[in-house]
């Protein structure tokens, strides 16, 4: 699966950037890993200068956080 980082960069442009609000998004329910798209998620947050955060969740899940940098 393939995360598009077009629809990724508006998302989190609206929500981290506009509205300040911290982001977490899960692999838990999802047939593909979310580690497998990491490329992509480190290069649209860095471009938005937000700060991307890797969390180990439960059952082998994968969870990263996003959030505005101070």
């Amino acid at each position: 699966m393939i995360l598009y980082s077009h629809r990724l960069h508006g998302v989190l442009h609206q929500m981290v950037n506009e509205l300040g609000l911290d982001l977490i998004i899960s692999d838990d329910n999802s047939p593909v890993s979310l580690s497998d798209n990491e490329a992509t998620l480190n290069d649209v947050s860095a471009g938005l200068n937000i700060e991307m955060k890797k969390l180990a969740g439960a059952n082998g899940s994968v969870l990263y956080r996003f959030r505005r940098r101070t």
